[in-house]
């Protein structure tokens, strides 16, 4: 059966590839090439990898055959995007792609609950505060509307009124609620077009954190969000998905949390087997995890200490603590889960059945964080993170080897998994060049030849000033020669400019002097304003975006609308106790690490500048190793750039912007 689906698939898209001239649209090799070597993998339930470049048009190159397997084998199409704006990218092409083959094409994009609006909340703010604002908003519930797309729904009050923590079937409005509906619908296979004909082909998007969750509790429960049986599998910016599993992975514990736990743990003792003994081993207990975690944070503020910003100190390294505490703490914790199972034969209420589960289930965490912090084993790895305003403390703990977690979740499915990205390549003499990604995320499977983007890149130039301050410096002197050359680049640009930092506190200082200096439109990443909302007004006043993280990925402005790109800083990762595994593990070698990390995100954020075929403009690096003959790393990192003349004067510079 499945040989037949992938051959009938095959001649449908070389049917395809002969009209797509004729829709008007460009036939590009490589997009047809992928097409083919994805129906392959379907044909062979082989994994793939690909490195699909810039305009290749990635996106359709899984999606065409897709959903003509969706449509033969009666099984949807998952589809997983890193970020939220990739998602709704993503409905727009399949929508293209329906046209292009002619057929109906059922979509259901699912998103984190916290994107949705909940009636029953809004409902209940309502009746509280009897604020006639709340009526209006459940007027504007409809579906479609969501975070991204509220419509009249008041988005600073997002917080109050959107899904958290969901009653399903028991809720009174599920009948009326889109998130409702949708979640369902991400659980329904295809349905056939008639009796006995084709399926309608179904394509689920979804982002990559909610099929992470799916897969946990497909895997713990046998329930999961999702349709649990696809055609394939579609990760797309797979170099992503290490860190967003490792995310899911995380737990934390905090001083609140561990308060918590202990009031509830206390709570439930007093109301089922009302145990002085219990009490008191539970009292004695705590009171030695809370004696550890004050240790720990003393730490980490004095470490934070030695650290000039006002934020989210995150991944801050944590000494190992002593071995014979931990193990006691431990031994006391499982006599408090003792004492909690034997309170639990006592007669309990719906309620306190469901508050001893969660108790259980945090209890053993709190085991898990004691056994990392004492290296009892070695399976975790641990972390602080800070957050100054309000000098709260989180204590962060994951398993190291996330690549085996990933490989069971994904890699071993009966179902093929294609993962493609822009950037999981690194061209090193003498090494794969997919061998960094397939380590990290523990890929079994085929890799495919890269797909360089189509896109002429000779019309464009690549700025690296012959003057650069020191990259090492970080004291007022670099900042102001870092923001005199920003300066001087954007006085002749025409268009608008983006500027990548690798700390959010180079940012904030080089904007203060741009601010001072510079009369255009400033916008800042954190400053209050979603990416969304950044991106919205740039397009319309154009001027500077200073951007950190999510700005490196996924923004698509063609012409005029960006013109410049300028990287601060090679972004090297910073030291932290997940790098510092990484490079353990390598045998001790960073270069095999912290280099792959580094041009993974170089490619992302030069990848900004050219979207289209007609695009051409100035990527701008200020880092100073690069003007070094000495820096061992530099030819590398210019032949991981697309753009490859070079300029280095201010005055080549200004020349060539006057013909953009």
């Amino acid at each position: 059966m499945r040989q037949k689906i992938a051959d009938n698939v095959t001649n449908t898209i070389f049917q395809t590839i002969d009209s797509i001239p004729y829709l008007g649209y460009e036939s590009r090799e490589a997009q047809e090439d992928m097409m083919l070597n994805i129906t392959d993998s379907y044909r062979n339930k082989n994994n793939l990898l690909i490195e699909a470049g810039v305009g290749i048009g990635k996106s359709l190159s899984y999606l065409i055959p897709g959903i003509l397997i969706s449509r033969l084998s009666g099984k949807p199409l998952i589809v997983a995007t890193s970020s939220i704006q990739l998602t709704e990218q993503l409905a727009q092409d399949i929508d293209l792609a329906k046209k292009i083959l002619n057929i109906n094409v059922d979509k259901t994009i699912g998103k984190g609950q916290k994107n949705y609006p909940c009636i029953q909340r809004i409902a209940k703010h309502f009746e509280t505060t009897k604020d006639e604002k709340y009526t209006r908003f459940l007027n504007s519930v409809e579906d479609g509307v969501d975070k991204q797309n509220p419509q009249n729904l008041n988005i600073n009050e997002w917080d109050d009124i959107c899904v958290d923590g969901c009653s399903f079937n028991s809720c009174k409005y599920k009948s009326e609620c889109y998130f409702f509906q949708t979640r369902n619908r991400l659980k329904e296979p295809c349905i056939r077009a008639g009796f006995m004909g084709d399926y309608i082909p179904k394509v689920i998007i979804v982002n990559q954190d909610l099929l992470i969750s799916h897969l946990f509790k497909l895997k713990n429960t046998s329930r999961g969000i999702i349709y649990d049986d696809p055609c394939l599998l579609i990760i797309d910016e797979v170099h992503n998905i290490e860190e967003k599993t490792r995310s899911a992975l995380t737990n934390e514990i905090s001083i609140n949390s561990i308060n918590k736990i202990m009031n509830d743990y206390l709570s439930f003792i007093s109301q089922t087997s009302n145990s002085q003994t219990s009490t008191n081993t539970a009292k004695d207990c705590f009171k030695q995890i809370k004696e550890s975690f004050n240790l720990i944070s003393k730490e980490l503020v004095k470490e934070s200490k030695k650290i000039d910003y006002e934020g989210t100190i995150d991944r801050l390294f944590i000494r190992n603590g002593d071995f014979d505490i931990c193990k006691n703490i431990c031994t006391n914790i499982n006599q408090c889960i003792e004492n909690l199972n034997i309170a639990a034969t006592f007669k309990m209420n719906d309620r306190l059945e469901n508050l001893y589960d969660t108790l259980e289930s945090q209890l053993k965490e709190l085991i898990t964080f004691f056994e990392t912090y004492g290296k009892l084993h070695d399976k975790n790895l641990m972390w602080g993170t800070i957050l100054k305003r309000g000098n709260k403390i989180v204590i962060n703990y994951c398993p190291k080897r996330i690549d085996r977690v990933l490989n069971q979740l994904i890699f071993k499915k009966k179902y093929p998994t294609i993962g493609l990205s822009a950037t999981i390549t690194v061209k090193e003499k003498s090494r794969d060049s997919y061998e960094y990604i397939k380590t990290n995320i523990g890929f079994e499977g085929e890799v495919d030849e890269v797909r360089n983007s189509p896109f002429s890149y000779g019309e464009s130039r690549l700025f690296i000033p012959e003057i650069l301050p020191n990259f090492r410096d970080r004291n007022d002197n670099y900042f102001n020669e870092v923001s005199l050359i920003i300066e001087h680049i954007i006085q002749h640009n025409i268009g608008g400019m983006l500027v990548l930092f690798t700390a959010k506190d180079d940012l904030k200082k080089v904007g203060i002097i741009l601010k001072k200096h510079l009369s255009c439109s400033i916008y800042e990443d954190g400053s209050g304003m979603s990416q969304k909302e950044i991106l919205k007004q740039f397009k319309e006043t154009s001027g500077i975006i200073l951007g950190t993280g999510v700005f490196w990925e996924g923004i698509d402005l063609k012409g005029k609308f960006l013109t410049s790109v300028v990287i601060v800083r090679l972004p090297f990762p910073v030291p932290d106790p997940v790098i510092d595994y990484k490079i353990s593990e390598s045998g001790n070698n960073s270069d095999k690490v912290l280099i792959p990390e580094m041009i993974t995100k170089l490619k992302q954020g030069s990848g900004r500048l050219i979207r289209s075929m007609t695009d051409k403009g100035v990527l701008s690096i200020l880092d100073s190793r690069l003007n070094s003959d000495n820096y061992k790393h530099r030819e590398l990192i210019f032949d991981s750039l697309p753009i490859k003349t070079r300029i280095k004067t201010l005055q080549q510079l200004e020349e060539f912007q006057k013909f953009l």
